[in-house]
């Protein structure tokens, strides 16, 4: 389920970056981006995760930070980087498995 939700926002972070999206396209990848990054927030164990549940916490609040700001049409969003961040997580994942 994580691996499928954090392919899922690296998706929505792409299609948000595609210039000239339709309003509502615009509206279900920022409601489906939100979403993932709550599951992936709230899917963290503290507990038995120590460091590494705290750096991806970090990681997964930087992302949201980014979509508010993108949300607000601030230039200075960058949903790339969170992009890029998601698809090393996710060949982590992969490596892991």
């Amino acid at each position: 389920m994580i691996t499928l939700t954090l392919q899922e926002l690296s998706r929505c972070l792409k299609n948000l970056q595609t210039p000239a999206i339709e309003d509502e396209k615009k509206k279900k990848y920022f409601s489906n981006a939100f979403t993932a990054v709550y599951i992936l927030q709230t899917s963290l164990d503290f507990e038995k995760g120590g460091e590494i549940a705290e750096n991806l916490f970090k990681v997964y609040e930087y992302c949201r930070n980014q979509l508010q700001k993108a949300l607000k049409s601030d230039p200075d969003a960058k949903l790339d980087t969170c992009e890029n961040i998601l698809n090393d997580i996710i060949d982590a994942w992969g490596q892991i498995k």
